[in-house]
């Protein structure tokens, strides 16, 4: 659902067009259908429909190469649903240089060719990123200690020379470090990456996905051997990955936490070492049974990231014990809930920021490393981390230091509940856990929170009003528009709503000249015991999770990542496919009736420089399911 969800908006803020070289290969028998969609000067995006297939996969290569055969398509490339349409993308490719794609499939026991699909990638722009050459493998390591019992694949591969420290040496090297998972290998001694596309993750060790935490990309920016290196976590892209015996392809056009781009291509052998079980560093050892803990002293950091927009995060600590001279913890017991979320406070830069009362759920929809996918009133799971080669626990935990015998204790929490009454500036918390071992963490806590404020928001979030309109705006929306699609997304932000997403837009017509034009895009919410059926009714634009509510439009780092509701106009698109005239929606309804045989939609929003965007559609609605892809 989120890769769909990230398809589409990035698809409305993006110039649907393509170059092709010349048509002088011979056609084969189609086994799939090809068609370009858009170009850049690194990647192309193409459409692929299967046709009675039973295996379906892809593969990119220039021109004048030799031509694979479908076992070596089938065995060797990307591979793509086998029943659908679905979009695909060759990434991390050389500018103005003509490409080959072609798809393979098993029918019927016959291994097929599609016809081939010839497309050219466009000259490097101003500004343009261009692809790093990770010439170094540093370091491959096969896992399985996961919940899940996934395979994990960690990859190192860099740029240029790697320190004792394991760090880029020269100014200007790259060090990329991969934490995939994919299903476990049968022969784990000798186990082997799948084929396939890989995307940020949003659970623990999440098959096709990487870990966000643990993912990161290195890079010397001097020579201080303190603080020569910065670093960034990847928060989304795609790692394409392709296999033939030990010889690997790895393909990246990824997004980094502060939303700059970086592209990879890495082509060698990788054999995987097989790693046991690690333990955090310090020796950790765990509970045996069950644990209650009245603790004496609390404190919090509060973040308030403006990068989760549903939910203010937070660092908590209780303690129970002895210290020493140092504030070190040298006997009895520490309580870590990180992260921790809350409803947004309005003013983000208070002194002493209050914890919200009420029930706090432990990782039922939080978790997620995903700010946009974080929810108020949930806690973060615990678990251990590899951290640089080093094992730390992170997360929510309860830590017991023995001073008699030495040893430490850990349980990391994996469900239950945080209850929250306050009374001025006290509190009183009631804590009913449950480890991932199934013991229960039953503790308690009275007394005063201090809460330091340790937000960066306004230095670091997109500055205020994002609209770029100059007037009010009548909407026209295009006449080709007669029909669209309501994605119907289940509960995957929050329990007991259903999310929908709608974009009205059409970027070609029935002769596929393009078109341009305005567009909405809109994410709401109706009742979950609905189900896939489009409610009647007003929406509102506010940020509530309630039935009948839409989100507001929202920006995560730049204008080719935006979510929920907008307004935008292709017709003001610059040469490299960004549409200049767009403006999240904040406030105002979306009214939708039945009307014949389709349905009525009438806008009358309000943009946050408060500019009317009002008008409305008519037309049919198909109703597409991805609460379960």
């Amino acid at each position: 659902m989120n890769k769909l969800t990230y398809y589409i908006l990035s698809a409305i803020l993006s110039v649907l067009f393509f170059s092709s070289c010349s048509d002088d290969e011979k056609a084969v028998p189609a086994a799939a259908t090809l068609n370009a969609i858009k170009v850049t000067s690194h990647s192309l995006e193409f459409s692929l429909t299967p046709q009675h297939a039973d295996q379906c996969a892809w593969m990119c290569y220039k021109k004048g190469e030799t031509a694979p055969t479908a076992e070596d398509i089938l065995n060797e490339g990307i591979p793509a649903d086998n029943s659908a349409t679905s979009i695909q993308r060759a990434i991390a490719l050389e500018a103005e240089t003509c490409y080959i794609i072609q798809a393979a499939v098993v029918s019927q026991g016959r291994y097929l060719l599609s016809e081939a699909l010839e497309m050219k990638t466009q000259p490097v722009y101003e500004n343009d990123v261009p692809v790093v050459k990770l010439k170094l493998l540093e370091k491959a390591s096969y896992r399985t200690d996961n919940e899940p019992g996934n395979g994990n694949y960690v990859i190192r591969l860099a740029s240029g020379e790697i320190g004792k420290d394991d760090l880029p040496t020269n100014i200007g090297d790259y060090l990329v470090r991969l934490d995939l998972y994919n299903v476990a290998d049968s022969d784990p001694w000798n186990a082997t990456l799948p084929a396939g596309e890989y995307h940020a993750g949003e659970e623990t060790a999440q098959i096709g996905c990487w870990d966000v935490e643990t993912t990161n990309v290195f890079t010397r920016i001097s020579s201080d051997p303190a603080n020569g290196v910065v670093y960034s976590y990847v928060t989304g892209g795609t790692v394409l990955v392709q296999r033939k015996g030990d010889t690997y392809t790895i393909d990246m056009d990824i997004v980094m936490e502060d939303g700059e781009p970086f592209r990879g291509h890495f082509k060698g052998d990788i054999i995987f070492e097989k790693y046991e079980p690690e333990t955090p560093q310090g020796t950790y050892q765990p509970f045996t049974e069950d644990q209650e803990v009245s603790f004496t002293l609390a404190q919090g950091r509060y973040y308030g990231n403006w990068f989760c927009p549903h939910a203010d995060d937070m660092l908590l600590q209780f303690y129970h014990g002895n210290f020493n001279e140092n504030e070190v913890l040298t006997n009895g017991y520490y309580l870590q809930l990180s992260s921790c979320y809350m409803h947004k406070l309005l003013d983000y830069n208070m002194e002493n920021p209050p914890l919200e009362e009420g029930t706090y759920q432990v990782s039922i929809f939080g978790g997620s490393t995903q700010g946009y996918m974080q929810i108020p009133m949930t806690i973060n799971k615990g678990q251990i981390s590899d951290i640089y080669g080093q094992y730390y626990p992170t997360g929510s935990y309860l830590e017991k230091v023995d001073s008699r015998t030495g040893k430490r204790y850990i349980a990391f929490l994996n469900s239950g509940t945080m209850t929250v009454t306050r009374s001025g500036e006290n509190y009183d918390i009631a804590f009913n856990f449950q480890s991932a071992d199934g013991l229960n963490i039953t503790c308690n806590f009275s007394g005063a929170l201090p809460m330091g404020n340790f937000n960066d928001n306004d230095n670091t979030k997109p500055a205020s009003p994002m609209s770029t309109l100059k007037d009010n705006v009548t909407l026209a929306l295009p006449e080709e528009l007669t029909e669209i699609e309501a994605y119907y997304l289940g509960e995957y932000l929050y329990p007991g709503l259903s999310s929908w997403q709608i974009n009205f837009y059409k970027d070609k017509d029935e002769e596929g000249k393009e078109i341009k034009s305005e567009m909405i895009t809109i994410e709401f919410f109706t009742d979950a015991n609905k189900g896939a059926t489009l409610q009647e009714g007003v929406y509102t634009i506010e940020h509530k999770f309630e039935p009948m509510y839409a989100l507001p439009g929202y920006m995560m780092f730049n204008k080719a990542d935006i979510l929920y509701t907008w307004y935008g106009d292709k017709r003001s698109d610059d040469e490299t496919g960004a549409t200049d005239i767009l403006a999240p929606i904040k406030s105002g309804t979306m009214t939708v009736s039945k009307e014949n045989d389709g349905y009525k939609f009438v806008f009358d929003f309000r943009d946050d420089a408060g500019y009317e965007i009002t008008g409305e559609w008519k037309g049919t609605v198909n109703v597409v399911d991805y609460s379960n892809p």
